[in-house]
């Protein structure tokens, strides 16, 4: 599963995007949502909650979870400290990674650039939720690319 945070600003509006795949890279389901004003790292780390939220629902397990934010991985593998902000929410998130028997591995930015995509709609959405059967069109060309193999150089 690919997971996806984004804030506009640090902190701005923010939204969140993610989408599990079969080994072959093809789609199986997505979804995005709002989330208001917070920070990049809560944009992050609220995506792969409920990446989890939605996997627990549908009794899914011993999915890879991969997310482009060291900080966020960092937090949820190590936990957070006594005075973070987002203590409970990690909490919860490190909670469901148990239950669901995943892990969560970093990518690069170029790896995730579809749940990238949804976050960005996410932020553009009034619905804190949408959970998607089928991808929107405007993933479909990155979700072709990484089927077959299209790589774009990093500048």
């Amino acid at each position: 599963m690919n997971t996806d945070g984004c804030s506009k600003e640090d902190p701005g509006q923010a939204g969140y995007g993610g989408l599990l795949r079969d080994e072959t890279g093809t789609w199986i389901w997505g979804y995005f949502g709002k989330l208001g004003h917070c920070t990049s790292l809560e944009a992050e780390l609220w995506d792969i909650y409920r990446g989890l939220t939605i996997l627990f629902q549908k009794g899914t397990k011993d999915v890879v979870i991969e997310s482009d934010s060291e900080q966020a991985i960092n937090q949820l593998l190590h936990g957070p400290n006594q005075n973070s902000p987002y203590k409970a929410l990690i909490e919860d998130a490190k909670f469901l990674l148990r239950r669901c028997s995943c892990s969560l591995v970093h990518t690069l930015r170029d790896g995730n650039k579809v749940a990238d995509q949804l976050a960005n709609l996410g932020v553009a959405q009034t619905e804190h939720v949408v959970f998607l059967e089928d991808p929107p069109d405007e993933v479909r060309a990155s979700l072709v690319n990484d089927i077959t193999g299209v790589r774009f150089e990093r500048d």
